[in-house]
């Protein structure tokens, strides 16, 4: 369904939600790979997404809303510059204006890299979520173990977590 009523829609995992402050929501459908809208009267909009179908998960995520595909968007969450939504999927966290997607983190490949330099250039490992703060924005990139900042220049770095792996952390919180 990408217009209809939001009762009829078929939502599978949904991670985020977000009110729009009009009595509306957006909607991070997860394992539908899409990003949905939901107006103050029900109606549902399916505004970009759809499955990324390329076997590694790099897919055009610049460009027309229209035209993007997703993977596993997790979080949809405000900015003034638009919606960050983070994709864990493709490791990257993107930006909605004006109905235009751009990548603002994340080289699609899974990993950690890039400290020091262009966010767009950094490899992100399953990014959990992105927030706006304080004219940067903050990335809990899960996989890495990591939060990491990209300042207003674009540029990242790792603000908190020593990058351990998921399984180190559990180990010392069991000890």
């Amino acid at each position: 369904l990408d217009r209809g009523r939001a009762l009829s829609l078929c939502l599978t995992v949904p991670h985020g939600v977000l009110s729009d402050q009009k009595g509306g929501m957006w909607i991070a459908d997860t394992f539908n790979a899409k990003i949905r809208k939901v107006d103050k009267h029900g109606r549902a909009t399916t505004v970009f997404g759809g499955r990324c179908n390329n076997i590694s998960w790099v897919c055009k995520q610049n460009g027309p809303a229209s035209k993007v595909k997703l993977s596993l968007p997790i979080a949809v969450k405000p900015s003034p510059q638009g919606l960050l939504i983070t994709d864990a999927g493709t490791h990257r966290v993107l930006l909605l204006h004006n109905n235009r997607v751009s990548v603002i983190a994340g080289d699609g490949n899974p990993g950690f890299s890039g400290d020091g330099g262009r966010a767009q250039s950094a490899r992100l490992h399953s990014p959990q979520d992105a927030v706006f703060y304080q004219g940067q924005i903050l990335i809990a990139d899960g996989g890495n173990c990591r939060l990491r900042l990209i300042n207003k220049k674009g540029i990242i770095k790792t603000i908190a977590g020593e990058g351990t792996s998921i399984e180190s952390c559990q180990e010392h919180i069991d000890s």
